[in-house]
């Protein structure tokens, strides 16, 4: 029997979306796959970031983030966010977004999308885990979720 937690981990599929921060007015957005919801009352969701990311300090300066779910056929648009274009005219490259009330970016053309407020994160490694409470949230479409599976991207070690 090999031994590789690096392909363990690969067996469980994650959703690929893309994460939303921003503080004093500049936007920013990323691709992700580790996410999770964590609590019903109040509805929590937890994602984790690379410490040494450019994000990190938005998120905990800015105090929220939002998810933008992608359907299964937007593998493209995940690739894209991988090394985010800046935000110009509303699109991050050819993305439209819009902001929420709190300014953090949601795409035009996700499936849906949660904006949450930072309530705590915990650092167990190389990630931050934030947890965000749901405080708003929009659903465009039905369709089948983007997942690491589905696309055969990793992101596991």
């Amino acid at each position: 029997m090999k031994r590789s937690k690096r392909r363990f981990f690969s067996f469980s599929p994650s959703p690929i979306f893309i994460v939303g921060c921003g503080k004093d007015g500049v936007v920013h957005a990323f691709s992700g796959s580790w996410l999770g919801q964590c609590s019903f009352k109040p509805p929590v969701v937890w994602i984790a970031v690379r410490n040494d990311s450019r994000p990190q300090s938005m998120l905990e300066v800015g105090g929220y983030f939002s998810v933008n779910v992608l359907r299964s056929d937007q593998e493209g648009i995940a690739r894209a966010f991988f090394k985010t274009p800046e935000p110009k005219d509303g699109k991050f490259g050819s993305a439209a977004f819009h902001q929420t009330s709190h300014g953090m970016p949601v795409l035009e053309e996700a499936s849906g999308w949660v904006e949450c407020r930072i309530t705590s994160l915990v650092t167990p490694g190389d990630h931050t885990i934030y947890f965000g409470e749901v405080v708003d949230c929009g659903i465009s479409s039905d369709a089948a979720v983007l997942t690491t599976v589905s696309s055969g991207m990793k992101y596991s070690g």
